[in-house]
């Protein structure tokens, strides 16, 4: 089922909204979802929850959860077990020969 029917199949806007939001978009181009919200139609999270519902993925707010560093530090010139060099934290730090 493409987006739109879904949209209006869970209730998150009407048939009309998603005729205005189509036509929007052959207009502008971009995705429905974009033009959804970008004209006050739908909401980004209600747009995510009925994504989830199509895709079978969960959504997850990466503002919201703490990922560990799985970061180590190598010293000057260390190379990795298959001999390649091992990459650095910062990357707008220069090479060292």
């Amino acid at each position: 089922m493409q987006l739109g029917e879904l949209l209006v199949s869970a209730g998150s806007i009407t048939k009309e909204q998603l005729e205005e939001g189509l036509r929007l978009q052959k207009q502008s181009k971009d995705r429905i979802g974009t033009v959804l919200i970008e004209n006050g139609i739908i909401t980004e999270r209600k747009l995510i929850e009925v994504l989830q519902m199509q895709l079978g993925i969960e959504f997850v707010d990466l503002t919201k959860v703490s990922i560990p560093s799985l970061h180590r530090r190598h010293g000057k010139g260390e190379r990795g077990s298959a001999g390649q060099r091992m990459g650095r934290s910062d990357p707008k730090r220069p090479q060292d020969g």
